[in-house]
């Protein structure tokens, strides 16, 4: 398969964009954003935030660095169905964990401070 090299004008306003990405991450850690309660988690929508810019920035990367856009229909099958996998994978741990409930255990409190034990 053959395909038609990028411009190095493509590199450089996906390297701007990432960078200007870079830039928003780090002033959007500066700002606080409310946590929402969600049964025993909480959302942090600061976290929610970071993690959406990096899926987009690792887009950029995987679009143009690694020349996706560009591939043949079976690499381009391939390689979704590897991102599906990992999302089923995910999304499976991420279910386990919000079924799982704390045990209360005998002598402990939430503060962190020990009951006494002695009879």
């Amino acid at each position: 398969m053959s395909f038609e090299p990028a411009k190095p004008q493509t590199y450089l306003l996906t390297f701007a964009a990432l960078i200007v990405l870079t830039i928003i991450t780090v002033l959007a850690a500066r700002v606080v954003l409310p946590k929402i309660p969600m049964g025993i988690m909480v959302l942090d929508l600061n976290i929610v935030l970071a993690m959406a810019i990096a899926c987009v920035k690792a887009s950029l990367v995987v679009l143009y660095f690694m020349h996706f856009k560009d591939m043949g229909q079976v690499s381009k099958v391939w390689a979704s169905a590897g991102v599906f996998f990992l999302l089923v994978m995910f999304f499976l741990t991420l279910g386990d964990y919000e079924n799982r409930h704390p045990e209360e255990t005998k002598g402990w409190t939430e503060s962190g401070v020990l009951h006494d034990r002695r009879p």
